[in-house]
C-alpha cells in the first residue's frame, strides 16, 4: 500500500544522494553555483527533486530543483541531454509550485519548460506543459485563457497520439471551465 510506496521513495531519496556522492562527496545541496554536472549527475538531481517532491518535502525539492536548473543554465552545454533535462526539471518545478499555491512562480518555471521546448527540438513534453500552464492559469483566476489554451490543446493532443492525455484534459475542461460565463 501507500506506507511501503512512502518507503520506497525514502530509499530512493538515500540512494540518489548516496550516487551523487560518489562523484561528488562534498556537494553542498544549498548551492550549485560552481558546480558542473555530468548528464548523469544532472540526471541523478532531476530524480532527487522528484523523490522529495514524492516524500512531501517540496520545499527541498524546489531548493534541489532551482539549484539544478541554474547550474544547467549556466554550463552552456550544447547537448540535448541537458536541454531535456532542463525542460523536464522547469516542469517539474512548475508542478510542485502548483501544488505549494506558489502561482506566478509556477507560470514562470512552466513558461520556462515551454521556451525550451519551442526553441528546440525537444518537444515530447510540450503537450504536458502546456495543459500544466493552462491549470496554472485557471488557479490564476484567468479562465477565459486556460479554456482557450485547453480548447486548441485537445485536438492536437489526438493529433499526435496522446488521446488518454486529451481525455484527461477534455475531464479538467468538463469539471473545472464549464459553466463559464464570458
Amino acid at each position: 500500500g501507500g506506507l511501503e510506496w512512502d518507503k520506497r521513495t525514502c530509499q530512493m531519496e538515500t540512494e540518489l544522494t548516496s550516487a551523487l556522492h560518489l562523484t561528488k562527496p562534498n556537494i553542498d545541496f544549498n548551492d550549485f553555483r560552481r558546480e558542473l554536472f555530468s548528464p548523469t549527475e544532472a540526471n541523478i538531481l532531476v530524480m532527487l527533486t522528484a523523490a522529495k517532491y514524492m516524500t512531501g518535502k517540496n520545499l527541498e525539492a524546489i531548493r534541489i530543483g532551482e539549484e539544478t536548473l541554474f547550474a544547467l543554465e549556466h554550463s552552456h552545454s550544447r547537448l540535448s541531454d541537458y536541454k531535456v533535462l532542463q525542460i523536464n526539471l522547469a516542469h517539474n518545478l512548475s508542478q510542485i509550485l502548483k501544488d505549494e499555491g506558489r502561482y506566478q512562480e509556477a507560470l514562470l518555471y512552466a513558461t520556462k519548460a515551454e521556451n525550451l521546448s519551442i526553441s528546440g527540438t525537444e518537444q515530447f513534453l510540450l503537450p504536458e506543459i502546456e495543459f500544466s500552464i493552462a491549470q496554472i492559469l485557471n488557479n490564476m483566476k484567468k479562465r477565459q485563457e486556460s479554456r482557450m489554451r485547453m480548447e486548441a490543446l485537445i485536438p492536437y493532443m489526438r493529433l499526435i497520439g496522446k488521446k488518454e492525455m486529451a481525455d484527461l484534459v477534455q475531464e479538467y475542461l468538463e469539471k473545472n471551465l464549464t459553466n463559464d460565463v464570458n
